[in-house]
């Protein structure tokens, strides 16, 4: 899944492609209906066409685009969850043909860029795409952020100077927890997934499987500030690709190259190579070396 670097990434690349540009059309295909949270196609169009794209943010793993003159819509990449713009010039005759659309007025067949496209937004000068092949992305009209986020439990950004020490510890010190756990809680924090964890707590020397509330507050303040160390390395590389992530131009991130843990087989501290292990948390894979992480 995304996590907070791909999502500011793709935001930092959409913002230069498609702020001020009207919204001409609105296109869902039937696999995405379920993206739009119950809302029907004919009225998500009703509300955002006609409208201006005044500014894109970003609230933990949530995509916010700020209307003109009014409204929001709320995207969620989930784990496969991709955002793709092509100018009009840039159209590819040969782009596969896809099973016809629903809009506002009548359907079609479109052409498009890639295979597991779900929705598309026709601008000024050009279309946005949201491809997900898991299909477990969202995509929300709603005239309120406040109410939108209303029954969504989030803590306060990673990379905000919320988030420090003093919260963590207050955070932390009641539960019994793996502390690899508490920081996926996006109601801990908001924006960190199983990538930027897993390298923290390496950087860090906290196993992760550590109750949380058994750091000291040495330990929290060193771990806080490997967290933003890493998101702001991490979004320096334009994000880390596996195999979905893009951003809003189709390029992937080149954090890969400088993971330390996450998906390697072995990682070098200083002058030493240590193995890395892996062992489930909560379902999850989680990357650690066993030798020095306690």
């Amino acid at each position: 899944m995304p996590e907070l670097p791909e999502v500011q990434t793709v935001i930092n690349s959409l913002r230069k492609l498609v702020l001020g540009q009207k919204i001409k059309r609105f296109v869902v295909q039937p696999t995405g209906l379920k993206s739009l949270g119950g809302l029907g196609p004919q009225d998500f169009s009703k509300n955002i066409v006609g409208q201006s794209i005044a500014e894109i943010s970003r609230k933990g793993k949530f995509l916010v685009f700020e209307l003109k003159p009014s409204g929001l819509i709320i995207a969620h990449l989930r784990m496969t969850g991709r955002f793709v713009y092509l100018p009009k010039d840039e159209k590819k005759a040969e782009a596969k043909v896809m099973p016809q659309f629903l809009v506002s007025d009548n359907s079609e067949i479109i052409s498009l860029p890639e295979k597991y496209v779900r929705l598309s937004i026709g601008l000024t000068h050009g279309d946005l795409y949201f491809a997900d092949k898991r299909r477990f992305g969202t995509f929300h009209y709603t005239m309120s952020s406040k109410d939108y986020f209303a029954d969504k439990t989030l803590g306060p950004d990673a990379l905000e100077a919320a988030f420090n020490d003093d919260y963590l510890t207050k955070k932390l010190c009641k539960t019994r927890k793996p502390i690899y756990s508490s920081l996926l809680e996006q109601g801990v924090v908001a924006g960190l997934g199983n990538i930027y964890v897993c390298e923290s707590l390496a950087l860090t020397r906290i196993s992760p499987w550590r109750q949380s509330n058994r750091l000291t507050k040495k330990e929290t303040e060193t771990l806080v500030g490997n967290i933003k160390e890493v998101l702001k390395r991490a979004l320096e590389a334009k994000g880390t690709s596996f195999s979905d992530y893009v951003d809003g131009e189709g390029k992937r991130g080149e954090f890969k190259q400088q993971l330390l843990v996450y998906s390697k087989k072995t990682a070098r501290v200083g002058k030493n190579e240590y193995l890395v292990a892996t062992g489930k948390i909560g379902g999850r894979t989680v990357w650690y070396i066993a030798e020095i992480q306690k």
